[in-house]
């Protein structure tokens, strides 16, 4: 079966204004991806025990997993208006690597890419992250929410080709 739907361009906008002592700061900056065909949109309870799974990315489509080579977007929102959550992003393997990216209540985060870099540092710092890092970027594979005190409400939206 021919599919229906026409990728369409998917359009964000980051703004900022703060006025301090009569002066107006902030910008606002507007991106496109093109060739957006799928989108994945929730709004769900996060525990605060577990990491809970809300997206993998894999070599094909399947039920909450989208395919990693056609990642566009991807934004969590902490719905709390209290509690911060973690947006935790994993790769998986013997050489497993994990980063975890605090959200304050009421605050969004979201990427563009599958992309990440990690590092483990001595308990004397002589691994210097500026200095060893050489652009070897991992994938992640897995997106978890951790919310912290208490569970929190999030939404998400994952868009691909």
């Amino acid at each position: 079966m021919a599919t229906k739907v026409t990728p369409a361009t998917l359009t964000v906008k980051v703004s900022e204004a703060i006025t301090l002592n009569g002066v107006s700061y902030g910008g606002s900056n507007t991106f496109t991806k093109s060739s957006c065909g799928q989108v994945d949109q929730r709004i769900m309870s996060v525990a605060h025990n577990s990491n809970v799974e809300i997206a993998s990315l894999e070599g094909a489509d399947a039920k909450g997993a989208v395919v990693a080579a056609n990642l566009k977007y991807f934004r969590v929102t902490n719905l709390d208006d209290t509690n911060f959550i973690s947006v935790i992003l994993y790769k998986s393997g013997a050489d497993y690597n994990e980063a975890a990216i605090k959200v304050e209540a009421g605050s969004s985060l979201f990427f563009t890419t599958d992309d990440f870099f990690t590092e483990s540092n001595t308990a004397d710092h002589s691994s210097d992250l500026a200095a060893d890092f050489g652009g070897s970027l991992l994938s992640f594979d897995k997106i978890y929410l951790r919310a912290d005190t208490a569970a929190c409400d999030c939404e998400y939206i994952v868009v691909t080709t």
